[in-house]
This record gives C-alpha cells, structure tokens and sequence, in this order.
C-alpha cells in the first residue's frame, strides 16, 4: 500500500505554489529539500495560507539515514525523526508527514484507494 502510495505521490501533477521553506541544521544528505514544496503541494487541495518551515536534519547510521525534522507554521510545532535506508522512501515521508499535518482530509483524498480481497478458500 506504500509503494502504490509513493508512486501516486511521484506521479502527481502538482499546479499548487510552493507552501513549504526548507532549511538544513546540518550539510544536507539525502533527503531532496528542493523537491519537497511540490510533493507536499501534490497531496493537498489547495496550498495553506502561510508558508510552512521545516527544518531538516541527517545523520548517517551504519547503512541507514536519520532524518530529524522540525515544521512551524502549524498551530502547534511538530517534530519527528525519521529512520530509512533508501533517501527516495524518506523523501517522500517527510512530505506525507508535513501534508498530513495540514490537511489530513485532502491527503486521504489524493492516495488512491486499493481493494484487498482474500483469495477464496
């Protein structure tokens, strides 16, 4: 249900103006900071009214990322650290958590819905 996430998240045209301001707290890595207005903008319906700041953070461990991030701009500031080995996945994590914290509905509304259903016994 990720994968099929990401890929609409990828995939989706974005006509929204950039909502989200990046800053690193350290040299950036991973994460793409330059594409992240547009993947959070592709999630919601319409951009906020006030620019969001995030400020990110990577640290390398062993053979895997973690990434510390920080969004003002909502009614309360939020912090999370993300942990992953693949720098697309992560990318596209930080979006979803900036979106959903925005508009949750809207970011419902974007992710397309997939049945399940259990083989017959």
């Amino acid at each position: 249900m990720l994968l099929s996430f990401l890929s609409a998240l990828v995939l989706a045209p974005s006509s929204a103006s950039a909502s989200v301001r990046t800053q690193w707290d350290t040299s950036p890595a991973c994460v793409d900071a330059d594409s992240l207005p547009t993947r959070v903008d592709a999630l919601l319906a319409e951009p906020p009214s006030s620019p969001v700041r995030l400020s990110l953070g990577a640290l390398a461990h062993d053979d895997a990322w973690q990434i510390s991030m920080r969004v003002d701009g909502l009614p309360q500031p939020l912090t999370r650290t993300l942990r992953g080995h693949d720098c697309a996945t992560l990318t596209e994590a930080v979006a979803l958590v900036v979106a959903v914290q925005l508009d949750a509905m809207a970011v419902a509304d974007a992710i397309p819905l997939r049945a399940e259903v259990d083989a017959p016994a």
